[in-house]
């Protein structure tokens, strides 16, 4: 969130009005006697704001003598007052061109350039001002504000703290040093000028709101957020606080609290660009893909030039399967901002899926080239060189992530299998790596297109046994999308889902065909779960375990007598279980049968058949099992 822009205290009027020393040298610069006492009228009617009285001596004055200094530069000020900033310009303009011996006329001057829009006209006569009086309290005041308002920083900050040195009290001045100091990324100052301003102004909420800020940038997340609720006590109704709010107790996982927060930040303001984000994110992550699209939509309308605007926009169109408008925000990401890591990572995700690994391999380079120690960014690398079969370049990478993460389980788990360990199981970190990053629609999508045609078969094969009744609950083992368990609807009056990955529950919650969905292993929620099931399905699940031993005992604990299982391996023609080249296992049928039995489930139905009618999958298992007690 930018900080706010509004000063307190550094646009004022100027001091004549405050202070009688300037009535006195407008007395001593006086024609005549006359003119002397007439301006005091004037100036008095000016100051109680008499302003149609002041304008008449004025008037009276310069009719007299048209040439006046102190009767124009006077009449100047009202005309300013009264929003006639032409003809202020001119009469201010006019009494210097009489008498250019003041800082204060100088400093009007700059005033009715600032209104007139000509801020490096205005700047100088500010200049002019501090030239003639360098302690003038007003012209160090608006030169300063000006200065800040074009990011001279190092000048406001000088102009300020000059007249601090006159005016210590005033906290308006505290406030906009500090955000001076802000701007200029010297944050230690900027924290001490606003504590200043809330202890000589304890409502100043704009100060609260930057004292929030300052503490969020160094991560001081509770501390920003009671600075925030404190601006908010102050001023309710503050979108840009509320908006600050929000991205802290998101920050937070405050997730409530931060949709309310931003939702009222969008009440006030619509417009308001980081609440939008906030709303974006929160929609994101609770896999509201489309809702997070139609409020990046609105982002890159308010910040068509923000890169991470385009780079959130992709995520959702990548989650979406909306492959093509992905890669073109990603690019539009890296137009506005060439070395966007973030940007270069995605798009080497999605060629890698798309199987251009050519174009991967050089995108996952160009991540590292410009953040050379991203665990993503080599983890991806590492597995597309192993995919090619360059797998001395595979284990150098995994290798690089050990020695900067010796306990990252994707880097253990490749770098072991490239190097031909012994493994009996795949890790639950690295089965998440696989899934959650995955579209809506990819499971389904890749089924189709390798033709996956272990549904359809195994059915036929059920379909060839006695006649099996619907039972009340059946279970789906690593249930992904829910694509498979479509196909077996009938069998169960109530269907549980379980999977690991976020991303698979939300797809199969989608469908709306489960009556429940844990996420959660497999092996956890066997032994933790306490209701029974009359039929499971292990559809495409096994190649992630090595030892089934363990699986069928878990199994056995939540079957019914005579509960049947469903399930599909792939083929291994010698020894128990081994990982191939794809990190996946294979089974041999007398290994598989073996700890079936162990655990009480009878073969019914075994066949070998091809798993799908591409060469993608090998040849695998088809068996149906019954539970017989154990």
């Amino acid at each position: 969130m930018a900080d706010s822009k509004i000063h307190l205290g550094t646009t004022r009027v100027p001091e004549l009005f405050v202070q009688g020393a300037h009535i006195d040298y407008f007395q001593e610069e006086a024609n005549v006697a006359g003119t002397k006492n007439a301006l005091a009228i004037g100036i008095e009617h000016h100051k109680a704001g008499r302003l149609e009285l002041a304008n008449n001596v004025y008037d009276e004055i310069l009719e007299e003598f048209p040439d006046d200094f102190n009767a124009l530069h006077l009449m100047g000020l009202l005309k300013y007052q009264g929003g006639e900033i032409d003809k202020a310009h001119e009469l201010i303009k006019k009494s210097l061109e009489i008498n250019s011996r003041h800082a204060t006329v100088y400093s009007s001057l700059g005033l009715t350039l600032l209104a007139l829009e000509d801020k490096a006209a205005a700047f100088q006569a500010f200049g002019k001002a501090l030239q003639i009086d360098p302690n003038h309290i007003d012209a160090l005041v608006q030169r300063g504000s000006l200065a800040q308002d074009m990011d001279d920083h190092s000048v406001a900050i000088q102009c300020f703290e000059r007249v601090l040195n006159f005016t210590p009290q005033d906290a308006g001045i505290w406030f906009s040093v500090g955000l001076s100091y802000q701007r200029s990324s010297r944050y230690g100052d900027a924290s001490n000028c606003y504590q200043k301003c809330v202890e000589l102004a304890p409502e100043s909420a704009l100060a609260w709101n930057n004292i929030g800020n300052l503490y969020r940038m160094t991560g001081e997340l509770q501390e920003a957020k009671v600075a925030y609720q404190r601006c908010l006590e102050i001023v309710p109704h503050f979108p840009e606080a509320l908006a600050n709010l929000s991205t802290v107790q998101l920050d937070l996982h405050e997730i409530n609290s931060a949709y309310d927060s931003a939702t009222k930040a969008l009440e006030l303001e619509p417009t308001l660009a980081p609440a939008v984000r906030v709303l974006t994110h929160l929609e994101f992550e609770r896999g509201n893909f489309s809702q997070a699209l139609q409020w990046t939509s609105r982002s890159r309308e308010l910040e068509p030039d923000n890169p991470d605007v385009h780079l959130e926009c992709g995520q959702i169109f990548e989650k979406l399967n909306r492959i093509e408008e992905a890669i073109s925000s990603f690019s539009k990401t890296l137009e506005i901002q060439p070395l966007n890591p973030s940007a270069h990572l995605h798009l080497a995700m999605i060629y890698s899926r798309m199987q251009d690994y050519r174009e991967a391999k050089r995108c996952f380079e160009t991540t590292l080239k410009i953040q050379p120690d991203m665990v993503s960014a080599l983890e991806g690398l590492g597995s597309l060189h192993r995919i090619l079969g360059e797998n001395q370049e595979a284990l150098q990478v995994f290798q690089k992530i050990l020695s900067q993460a010796p306990r990252d389980p994707v880097a253990k788990f490749e770098t072991s299998a490239l190097r031909g360990e012994f493994l009996s199981s795949i890790p639950l970190e690295y089965v998440r790596y696989l899934f959650d990053p995955l579209p809506i629609g990819f499971e389904e999508e890749s089924y189709k297109q390798i033709q996956f045609l272990v549904p359809q078969k195994i059915l036929a094969e059920f379909q060839k046994l006695p006649p099996f009744d619907a039972v009340e609950a059946a279970l789906d083992l690593g249930c992904g999308s829910g694509y498979s368990a479509l196909s077996f609807k009938g069998l169960a009056r109530k269907w549980i889902g379980v999977d690991l990955s976020l991303t698979m529950v939300r797809e199969a919650a989608a469908r709306e065909f489960y009556k429940r969905i844990e996420q959660t292993d497999i092996l956890s929620f066997l032994t933790q779960e306490t209701s029974s099931f009359g039929l499971f399905l292990a559809l495409n699940v096994l190649p992630y375990f090595g030892d089934l031993k363990p699986v069928f005992k878990a199994l056995s604990r939540r079957a019914i007598l005579k509960a049947r299982l469903l399930l599909s391996a792939r083929a291994l023609n010698e020894g128990d279980f081994k990982l191939g080249a794809d990190l996946r296992f294979s089974h041999s049928l007398n290994y598989l049968l073996s700890c079936a039995q162990d655990s009480g489930w009878k073969p019914l139905s075994k066949i070998e058949a091809e798993l799908s009618q591409t060469e993608i999958l090998d040849r695998g298992h088809l068996v149906i099992l019954e539970f017989q007690g154990s």
